[in-house]
């Protein structure tokens, strides 16, 4: 996740979230932050870990080998969704830097 500093905007997001929250009764209480990867699908938690500390390991050789920290991403595009609490997305370049982290 990216979150935004809590000094600056991320206090006044943090707001809006908490008054919007409060008039929806199902709403869930969450801190401001932007997914960075999103919609895996694994057989257990375990698969899950093995792939994301794959992630790590690829960054850490990635900085190792003198590559830019951190990585640098572009958008693409901004585009809505219909899914419930992941509804709005930034589309990133599909860079080559991107690729190889992941």
């Amino acid at each position: 996740w990216l979150e935004p500093p809590p000094e600056t905007i991320g206090a006044r997001t943090q707001k809006f979230i908490a008054d919007v929250a409060s008039r929806v009764p199902s709403a869930p209480m969450f801190a401001p932050h932007v997914t960075l990867l999103g919609g895996f699908t694994f057989d257990s938690d375990e698969a899950a870990c093995v792939a994301f500390d794959a992630v790590l390991v690829r960054e850490k050789e990635r900085r190792a080998e003198g590559a830019e920290a951190p990585l640098r991403c572009s958008t693409s595009a901004i585009v809505c969704g219909d899914r419930r609490h992941q509804c709005v997305y930034v589309k990133l370049e599909k860079t080559p830097a991107l690729v190889a982290a992941f």
